[in-house]
This record gives structure tokens, sequence and C-alpha cells, in this order.
């Protein structure tokens, strides 16, 4: 019998699992549950805490108390869809990702945000022969265009824009030397950064040329 590799993947691996999965049929048809998905996962990476008013006010800007039943409801649904995947077509992924049922926490030490916490482990049904040991590294994190980063974070295009010009993470104009900018978006970083607020960051340019241009 193998020896089971409980470790926890590294944060990269998580990431291009989550890529995968969002970009799959199964999340693709629900928006909300993938930007809950994404969310916690970028802050619990970036070890931050995880409030149910923070995942709110990214997601549910018209929430109106620190407790959000839209929250609880679009956690309870992304735990089951979670399940399906793994008992279906993540049966042999490498990576699991799961949120704990809150029914756990109750009687505990836990605390209650707990349950918004993903947790991450290695599949230990994933057939380790269809590794490809010779796979080149992943490339980095793909740049959106604003349309696609202003509906994956739930905001209008126009205010995305404004953050962007304002110095927000993850907001990447392309090229140098022109009056009007072309932004473009890391979704990760957005994610994370409207997260804490939008605190803005001084943004990187991407040069419209060479290998490291965005398509």
């Amino acid at each position: 019998m193998m020896p089971v590799d409980v470790s926890i993947p590294k944060p990269e691996e998580i990431r291009q699992h989550l890529e995968y999965m969002l970009c799959g049929k199964r999340f693709k048809g629900a928006p909300s549950q993938s930007q809950f998905l994404a969310l916690v996962i970028t802050l619990a990476l970036a070890g931050e805490e995880i409030k149910e008013s923070t995942i709110a006010a990214a997601l549910f800007p018209n929430y109106l108390s620190n407790e959000s039943a839209d929250v609880r409801v679009t956690a309870l649904n992304l735990r089951n869809r979670l399940r399906r995947y793994y008992a279906q077509e993540g049966s042999q992924d490498r990576v699991i990702i799961s949120l704990p049922d809150p029914q756990h926490c109750k009687g505990t030490n836990l605390s209650p945000r707990t349950a918004y916490t993903p947790l991450f482990a290695y599949n230990p049904r994933f057939d380790r022969q269809h590794e490809n040991p010779d796979r080149q590294p992943s490339a980095p994190e793909p740049f959106v265009c604003a349309a696609k980063a202003a509906h994956f974070v739930d905001v209008n295009r126009r205010y995305l824009l404004v953050l962007a010009r304002n110095g927000i993470a993850g907001a990447y104009p392309l090229g140098t030397g022109t009056k009007r900018k072309i932004w473009v978006f890391r979704l990760s970083e957005l994610a994370s950064a409207i997260a804490r607020g939008g605190d803005p960051q001084k943004p990187k340019t991407v040069r419209s040329s060479g290998s490291g241009s965005p398509r």
C-alpha cells in the first residue's frame, strides 16, 4: 500500500487548481460561488483573517449588518458544489479544496469564521502515473480585460477603471507613453485588494511587446 501524502499543497499548486476548476462547466454556471471561492482562497494564501463582513462587503455590497445571510447561503451552496465536483469530475485531481462545515465548529474552540477558511490537501486517489515529471513550470497568472475583471469582482467597469487609475493592486497599464491607457488585470491581486478596501498601490507597467505581454 502506497503511503498517503498528507502535506499541504504549495500556493502555486492551489492557484493553478483554482483556475482549472473555475474554467470548468460546473463552476462557470455559478458566478457567485466562483467569486466566493476565489476570494477566500486569495485571502487565505495571503494569511489574512477571513470575516463574514469582509466577504459580504466584497461580494454583496448592499448588506446591512456584520452578518449576511447571502454569505452563509452562498457558502452552503459552495460546499455542496465542491463535494459534487470531487465526487465526479474532480475525483482524480491532485489538489482538494474544501470549506469546513459550520456544524463542526459548534462545541469546540474553533471560531465560526473558520467555516469560511478553505482547507487544502493532496488527493490520496490522485494517479501519479499521469503526472509528467518533465513538464515546464506553469505560466504566471494571465491578464484579463477590464470587462472580465469588473464582472469577476462584480463592480461597474467605469468604477473599476477609476480604481485602476488610482493605483489599486492588480491593475496594470498596457504600454507606455499613451494618454488614454488600456488597463489589464490579474484577478487574484484585484480581489484581494478590493477585499482589503481597495488600498491603492502604485501599478506596474506592462509593455506591449516582448514575452511578458498579455494577450
